[in-house]
């Protein structure tokens, strides 16, 4: 790799004629690490580097992509974007502008030996592999330095350096297993992340004596993991810029409309200390804070330069996408915010369920029908935790959930982390929020 690139991608900008022109450079270097029932079973280091160009002309884009950043490579893309210019068509493509911005930041991450990355992971697994019910505890860490630098001919200049780190561990005896994620930015806050081991494995054990839930409609407290993934289904995607032009989603055409109660705040933001932080997106759009639902009230979409064009919006920091891919409208952080209700107030229902640890969702925006389900949940009977069950499934109709949001808790968390899918790109997200209560819907 060349030291520094400046240079070269200056040179592109400097060359190449276009309605809108972005270089992207993007370095990683990290390490991984599977930790298996008390011993190291594999460690992986990496470092990875790529560019990305994408120009714009006469409605149509011209994407080039190369995971090799030396220096004769750097120097000859100029010539071969041009060359790869000349046969573009006529097309209908076009972007929204944003206001040039110069921007350079860096978060600092502890520099920490493998020794005592080893010996952090032996303590997080140790209580749990004392107990003779667990048969196997895997936990699979990674860390990533990312450094990212955006150019584009509007004459903004982004960079960023952040260090990530995520932890997927999965926890199993005979007859039950429990996996999950929790991703950082900046330092791990490690007695964070042992609560939630400790909480996986308590959740393991009560799963033994799990029992099958009733098909039926119940009051159901949502835990934070849970209440991120709702959210992140029922109000996060569809509110995706693309989703909106397309008419894909049942959130076009209402904003300003009451889509939940007025305890029901929904943003996605860059926030410090998550997996999904980022200052910039991948289009040289500074991130904003972007309310989504304010007080019950749909108050705006997640935006691309191409879907705020669409839209006659301005961009606001959502476009994202894997090198040398076309960005869309993505997720980065999304979460709800904290209510007035304590978690003994959430629990006051005469017969309900109490559901955590997120396990996948699913969204059919062409009915509104949304699935989420727990690999956690207990009976509760007059604000009492009673009888365990096994995973359950949570569904039913967006519109109607959302409006039988009845109590938000105080509590918050949004450590919950890992890799959002859409249209075969993958990027990191973080979701979550308080605990919250839904009447009267739908468990199977």
């Amino acid at each position: 790799m060349v030291g520094d690139e400046t240079e070269y991608l200056h040179r592109i900008i400097e060359t190449v004629s276009a309605d809108y022109l972005e270089v992207r450079l993007q370095k990683s270097s990290g390490e991984r690490i599977r930790y298996t029932n008390g011993r190291v079973e594999g460690i992986h280091n990496f470092q990875v580097g790529d560019i990305a160009v994408r120009a714009l002309k006469n409605g149509s884009w011209m994407i080039l992509h190369r995971s090799d950043l030396r220096e004769g490579v750097l120097r000859d893309l100029p010539s071969i974007i041009l060359r790869s210019m000349e046969g573009l068509p006529e097309g209908d493509a076009r972007v929204a502008g944003s206001e040039p911005c110069m921007m350079k930041k860096e978060i600092k991450g502890r520099d920490v030996s493998l020794e005592e990355k080893i010996e952090f992971l032996e303590d997080l697994q140790s209580s749990i592999m004392e107990d003779f019910l667990i048969w196997s505890s895997t936990i699979l860490y990674s860390e990533v330095t990312v450094f990212r630098r955006i150019i584009t001919s509007e004459g903004g200049d982004l960079t960023e350096k952040i260090p990530f780190s995520l932890f997927r561990s999965t926890i199993s005896t005979k007859r039950s297993s429990y996996s999950g994620s929790f991703g950082f930015s900046g330092e791990v806050n490690g007695a964070v992340l042992k609560e939630g081991m400790e909480k996986m494995h308590t959740a393991t054990i009560s799963q033994l004596r799990g029992r099958m839930v009733k098909p039926g409609r119940y009051d159901v407290i949502l835990a934070p993991s849970l209440t991120g993934l709702f959210i992140e289904e029922v109000v996060g995607h569809p509110a995706e810029g693309d989703f909106i032009a397309e008419g894909k989603s049942h959130l076009k055409g209402v904003i300003g409309e009451q889509i939940a109660p007025d305890s029901v705040t929904v943003l996605d933001a860059p926030v410090e200390g998550s997996f999904g932080l980022m200052f910039f997106d991948d289009e040289g759009v500074p991130a904003r804070r972007k309310e989504i639902v304010k007080e019950g009230v749909l108050t705006g979409y997640i935006h691309s330069r191409e879907s705020a064009a669409l839209l006659g919006d301005e961009p606001n920091g959502g476009g994202r996408g894997e090198m040398g891919k076309l960005q869309a409208p993505r997720l980065s952080t999304i979460y709800m915010e904290r209510g007035d209700f304590e978690m003994d107030e959430l629990l006051e229902v005469p017969y309900g369920i109490y559901a955590d640890g997120a396990a996948g969702g699913y969204l059919s925006m062409l009915d509104q029908r949304f699935e989420i389900n727990a690999q956690e949940a207990y009976i509760i009977e007059n604000g009492e935790f009673k009888q365990p069950l096994m995973g359950i499934s949570i569904r039913g109709r967006v519109d109607e959930a959302l409006m039988k949001i009845d109590a938000v808790g105080k509590d918050f968390s949004i450590v919950n982390a890992g890799f959002d899918d859409k249209r075969g790109q993958v990027v990191p997200v973080s979701r979550g929020g308080p605990s919250i209560r839904i009447l009267d819907v739908w468990v199977e």
